[in-house]
């Protein structure tokens, strides 16, 4: 097939920032006040896609302003101990310290958060000392994405919509731009940068029950690989123990997670037990989300479980007057839509809601060190697409303070490369052979559709490596996905022969993701033989930490090659 793009006609930009939500957005916002010339791509529309604009609740920061004890050597303390001493202390020293300054940028760029009087009011919330979280009732996110597209605007950043990014180029060693697809017209782009940051968020649709928008398929995490960069910590999905089992029409969807915080919800199985207290007794349904979720998957799985195979969250408790004013402050969204709790299919003044875990974030992903850079020369990550930070879980309302803490320090540094380092070449080869398998799905006829291959993906990585894991399950995984990846991949095919808005070729171009993805977390999976984190082996199912002590590494390197390294600890070495 010959090539289709004159490579005279190649999009340049000094820093190219893969991904516009949280992370994205503050990236790029950092690149350009450093003086260099940015290009954004957003896989959907700026400011109305990815999962910053869903995460309702809380942002950590150590300020103080609840308790004066807090700081952030606290938070650094409670996000290593959370990670179950997995996290490259090095990163979360950087975070925890820059964390408020990044909440008062998003002050200054117009975000508004609850106040009392002139400090913050400070929440806290499961795995923090002490209440350190800053919220705008259930709006937070929306609240930070909304301030971020006002000074992406401002600083007038180039945004690219509608465009999703296929592969990484390199030369020489590094990466040096992209491959792209035009989805509104279907056109092959190629973006040469000197700088590349991947702020794609992580993959939870791989699983069959998530609580991410439809879009957060691993993409970072799978052309990072391709292109030779390092990943950290996959065997660690966290899951939201809260989505809602039943009416069927809000199944697998997260929503009720402020039941279990602000209301004090109590989880019960069908016998009526209050079941937290064998798995928690101290913390109870307020334990954080790891053990929360395991608790309800073990009590599904032993025949606990309620009449829809999840748990009862009850906060019926309450007076009924008291939840009708709560929710009126609190509309609680799930995916897409807002849950109405005191209507005909859920009244939580009547009865409890069936709940059960659904795949929520991923602790693991690009390998980084503390100012964002990958083992690949112009290479940096930020956000849900980085590994490091979390280690083996994420405490709660880290996630939003990660991406404003990494995505401005990559942003800063990915600039300060960009204005120190002459443009390399695009390897015109490989521009060919990505154009071949971009262009060969859409020209194909008579073999599979993405459709059938997304769904065999989800139910397998739900099956094989979802709240609990053992080895039959993880080999099945493993054999399964190396079928998919020989027989299936190459026979992806659209119905439609059409360029534009074809939806089954852009999830095409997602299934192959989401296999490589789901592999590397069953590679790690397997590898780790301990439970710790997120990650629980009932067939391994006490910390390690003599053997354990370590943090996976996954390279593709004559095939995918599966090594450990030595967890990064500066001053917290007594697990």
């Amino acid at each position: 097939m010959p090539l289709k793009v004159s490579l005279n006609n190649i999009v340049e930009t000094d820093v190219l920032v893969v991904g516009a939500g949280g992370a994205g957005a503050r990236a790029a916002i950092e690149a350009r006040e450093a003086g260099a010339e940015v290009l954004m791509i957003d896989k959907g529309i700026f400011g109305r896609s990815g999962v910053t604009l869903m995460a309702p609740y809380t942002c950590m920061a150590a300020f103080g302003h609840a308790d004066p004890r807090d700081g952030p050597d606290m938070h650094f303390q409670d996000t290593v101990k959370g990670g179950s001493f997995l996290s490259n202390q090095k990163i979360v020293e950087v975070f925890a310290k820059e964390a408020p300054q990044r909440i008062l940028d998003l002050v200054r760029f117009g975000a508004k958060f609850d106040m009392i009087g002139d400090k913050f009011d400070q929440v806290l919330m499961p795995g923090h000392t002490y209440p350190r979280g800053v919220h705008l009732d259930m709006r937070t996110g929306l609240q930070i994405m909304a301030a971020l597209v006002r000074e992406v605007k401002r600083c007038r950043v180039e945004v690219l919509e509608d465009t999703t990014i296929t592969s990484l180029l390199t030369s020489q060693g590094s990466v040096v731009g992209a491959t792209g697809l035009d989805i509104e017209n279907g056109e092959f782009i190629v973006f040469s940068s000197k700088s590349t940051i991947v702020c794609t968020g992580g993959g939870m649709e791989i699983f069959e029950y998530s609580s991410a928008s439809t879009d957060v398929v691993g993409d970072g995490y799978a052309m990072a690989y391709r292109a030779g960069a390092e990943l950290v910590d996959m065997e660690f999905v966290q899951f939201y123990p809260t989505g809602i089992v039943w009416p069927p029409q809000y199944k697998g969807r997260l929503g009720v997670g402020n039941l279990r915080y602000n209301l004090k919800g109590r989880l019960y199985n069908i016998r009526g037990e209050r079941f937290m207290e064998r798995y928690d007794p101290e913390r109870m349904e307020l334990s954080t989300r790891d053990i929360v979720s395991r608790a309800i998957y073990l009590e599904v799985m032993e025949g606990r479980g309620s009449l829809h195979g999840g748990a009862y969250l009850d906060v019926s408790y309450l007076p009924p007057n008291l939840l009708e004013h709560w929710v009126a402050k609190n509309p609680v969204a799930g995916v897409g839509q807002i849950i109405n709790l005191l209507g005909p299919d859920i009244d939580i003044r009547k009865e409890a809601v069936e709940v059960f875990p659904v795949a929520h974030y991923f602790c693991g992903g690009i390998r980084i060190d503390e100012n964002c850079k990958s083992n690949l020369p112009g290479l940096f990550a930020a956000g849900e697409a980085a590994g490091g930070l979390d280690g083996a879980n994420r405490i709660e309302g880290n996630a939003l303070a990660k991406t404003q803490v990494q995505g401005a320090r990559a942003g800063r540094i990915a600039a300060q490369r960009a204005k120190s380092n002459a443009r390399l070449p695009i390897d015109e080869s490989q521009v060919e052979k990505e154009y071949e398998r971009v262009f060969g799905i859409v020209e194909r006829r008579g073999g599979i559709r993405p459709v059938e291959l997304k769904r065999k993906v989800k139910t397998l990585a739900w099956k094989s490596a979802g709240v609990v894991r053992d080895k039959p399950w993880l080999e099945e995984g493993l054999t399964e996905v190396s079928r998919m990846r020989r027989e299936a991949v190459p026979r992806l095919c659209t119905s439609s022969g059409t360029r534009s808005f074809n939806r089954e070729w852009l999830e095409s171009l997602e299934v192959c993701n989401m296999i490589e993805v789901l592999e590397m977390v069953l590679r790690a999976s397997y590898a780790r033989t301990e439970s710790r984190g997120c990650h629980y082996r009932r067939d391994y199912q006490q910390r390690d930490d003599q053997n354990w002590l370590k943090n996976i590494v996954v390279k593709k390197e004559n095939g995918e090659k599966v090594t450990t390294v030595p967890v990064v600890m500066t001053k917290l070495t007594d697990w």
